[in-house]
């Protein structure tokens, strides 16, 4: 299984090498919470989480930090109750896609929330010049992907696809 190149990987550490990450609260916070409490969920794995780490700073929950492009974050985890993976698969290569996606949902116990963006980022590049969002694909591609997942509609004027699994 192939997760993230090492040129890729090395990117993102060069990013978060030199880029202060601020710490806030993640928009989805509250979403997750409520799908915590209505499944009786415990554990909640941030896949992805890049250096700002937010969602474990900020939820009264047990909160795993994973992204295989960092290493203080990039040991194996362990299942979750909820794996939720917020704005990560725009930056994936697209040859890892498939493995990356199994990979969420071999970890999901009780459900799989995930946010997509569907758009280039206008203001950010990788130190190496790469475009941030190195896998920006259209809502209609994301659907046919997840297919069988809950779509959840947005609504703000962000360009994104968000959708559910319960497990």
């Amino acid at each position: 299984m192939s997760l993230i190149s090492h040129t890729h990987a090395q990117r993102y550490r060069d990013y978060y090498a030199r880029t202060e990450i601020a710490s806030r609260p993640n928009r989805w916070q509250q979403t997750i919470e409520i799908l915590a409490h209505a499944i009786g969920a415990e554990s909640v794995l941030d896949y992805g989480c890049g250096g700002a780490v937010s969602l474990g700073r900020y939820m009264d929950m047990d909160v795993r930090n994973y992204d295989p492009g960092l290493p203080e974050h990039a040991a194996e985890p362990e299942p979750a109750d909820i794996v939720v993976c917020l704005d990560v698969l725009e930056h994936i290569e697209t040859d890892t896609e498939q493995d990356v996606i199994r990979h969420l949902e071999s970890l999901a116990l009780k459900a799989l929330f995930i946010t997509v963006s569907c758009q280039e980022s206008q203001s950010k590049k990788l130190p190496d010049g790469t475009p941030w969002h190195s896998h920006v694909r259209p809502q209609e591609y994301w659907r046919q992907v997840f297919a069988g997942y809950q779509e959840i509609a947005c609504t703000d004027d962000r360009n994104q696809f968000i959708c559910m699994r319960l497990t």
